[in-house]
């Protein structure tokens, strides 16, 4: 179970130093691709690492490989991952993650995601469950494009809204969470990169807590190396206005994606 906006444990930090490595040593190669290739249907493997830190703090971390199916088509598109979440030096879990996107229009996508995870933490085992749906409008001249691994919402280029619903519950369904952030978004990509910035509110309504508004941005950062590889960054910074609540929360995550 990811760490939700509004609870966040502390754990102790897992290094990303192979994740450096690896981008170190692919990035330079990035430049030989002249234009970005389709996504192709297939199995595909993805090591990811990613972190929270809350106050300048480091609050979580976990990485968490994968194999995964994918299937594009004309207008839907789903994947299917399945992998360990090493959470901490203590904690695996057991991960699923299902994702779905329906273009009816050029301009338009409407995406969903199911990620549940079975945990084994003492005294929290049991199924943790994360769901997530949105709708993209392109604003821009770009069409709406499949991203199995960052999320749906990928436009080519130019500006796009986007409305997106989620929710987090823990072992016994107890809700952790549920938000929704209506965002105002621009895309670029000249291959083999893609950029993606997002801004706009978050209305949060935690189980055991109170109802507030967060300010949400999200980058995404994309470098196709050829038809097998991939590298991917993202990054989520949010701050509260309530005073149990204020402060900065940082979410960074990276990875890299290869197709068989």
């Amino acid at each position: 179970m990811q760490p939700s906006p509004c609870r966040i444990a502390r754990r102790p930090r897992r290094p990303w130093k192979w994740l450096i490595v690896a981008g170190v040593l692919l990035l330079p190669t990035a430049g030989l691709c002249d234009e970005e290739e389709p996504l192709s249907p297939g199995f595909f493997a993805t090591v990811e690492q990613s972190g929270a830190w809350i106050g300048g703090g480091p609050a979580e971390a976990w990485t968490t490989p994968r194999l995964g199916y994918r299937q594009p088509g004309d207008t839907i598109d789903w994947s299917l991952q399945l992998g360990p979440r090493f959470v901490g030096a203590e904690r695996t879990d057991w991960t699923a993650k299902l994702e779905l996107a329906w273009r009816p229009a050029q301009a338009l996508e409407l995406y969903g995601e199911w990620e549940p995870a079975i945990s084994t933490a003492s005294g929290d085992q049991g199924l943790y469950q994360e769901a997530k749906a949105g709708v993209v409008f392109r604003l821009g001249s770009g069409p709406v494009n499949f991203d199995d691994v960052q999320g749906f919402a990928s436009i080519t280029r130019g500006l796009y809204l986007k409305v997106e619903q989620q929710g987090a519950w823990g072992v016994g369904g107890r809700q952790e969470v549920v938000s929704a952030s209506p965002r105002l978004g621009w895309a670029f990509e000249k291959a083999p990169v893609s950029l993606a910035v997002e801004a706009g509110p978050g209305f949060l309504f935690p189980g055991d807590g109170q109802q507030r508004t967060d300010l949400l941005g999200k980058v995404d950062l994309g470098i196709g190396l050829n038809d097998r590889w991939e590298l991917y960054l993202e990054y989520e910074p949010s701050v509260g206005f309530v005073a149990e609540e204020r402060g900065w929360l940082h979410r960074l995550k990276g990875g890299v994606v290869f197709s068989f």
